[in-house]
């Protein structure tokens, strides 16, 4: 565990072994999709008499954009992590000087006071 690394960055390294599909599965799909599709639908049941057997497909089609919203959070989380990365383990091109910030967001920039 790395000290420097925020904590949200920590619970991703444990989340990506699960894999990006399964991942968009579960936490998009099963954790958003289906259970947004079926309040939503739900309550236009309730609200506008629609029939129950509506509440099928808007479950697909929520699933569906569910898997879409986790990969793409998939996605996020896995350029955030990996942009960290980077910054951590990048050797500076050059020497570092005494005006040079040592900001882990701004690792191996130059300083403007120079």
């Amino acid at each position: 565990m790395h000290s420097d690394m925020p904590e949200s960055l920590h619970q991703w390294e444990a989340t990506r072994r699960m894999g990006r599909y399964k991942y968009a599965a579960l936490h998009g799909s099963l954790g958003w999709g289906v259970p947004m599709g079926t309040l939503i639908t739900g309550f236009m049941i309730w609200r506008n008499g629609y029939s129950s057997l509506h509440l099928v497909p808007a479950a697909v089609v929520w699933a569906a954009a569910g898997f879409v919203v986790g990969l793409i959070k998939w996605m996020d989380m896995e350029e955030r992590y990996l942009k960290f990365q980077a910054g951590r383990f990048s050797i500076p091109s050059r020497p570092m000087g005494p005006t040079t910030i040592r900001s882990p967001l701004m690792r191996g920039k130059r300083s403007a006071l120079r």
